[in-house]
């Protein structure tokens, strides 16, 4: 009885550690789907069935919940003139969120390569 209790207890404790571990990140709660915006010539390379990957070791991808965040996000850069206005579309990542998910000052960046699984413009 005591040994499974103590293995209850042990189970118990890993969820609220990793729980704890997405709370001190600072990630929005609830958030599953992972967005982007990338360049709109990344949709004929999907539509035609290749697989797209975004590689953050090679440029900073920042996430989203969802395409209206991004796209508020994308409209700001743009009226910042920080890039240009158009030849943009948005993208859903393959994989969840927090596990795609890491914190760089006050920014949320893509951590690990992933592949895009669907788009909208």
């Amino acid at each position: 009885m005591r040994l499974l209790l103590l293995i209850l207890c042990l189970a118990l404790s890993a969820c609220a550690t990793q729980k704890n571990e997405e709370e001190s990140l600072n990630l929005p709660p609830n958030c599953t789907e992972a967005w982007v915006y990338a360049p709109d010539n990344l949709i004929l390379e999907l539509s035609s069935g290749n697989q797209v990957l975004l590689d953050p070791a090679v440029h900073d991808f920042p996430l989203f919940c969802s395409k209206d965040e991004a796209k508020v996000a994308l409209q700001k850069m743009i009226l910042e003139k920080k890039y240009p206005a158009s030849g943009w579309a948005y993208y859903k990542l393959a994989g969840k969120f927090a596990n795609l998910a890491k914190v760089d000052g006050d920014q949320i960046l893509l951590k690990e390569s992933s592949s895009l699984v669907d788009w909208e413009q």
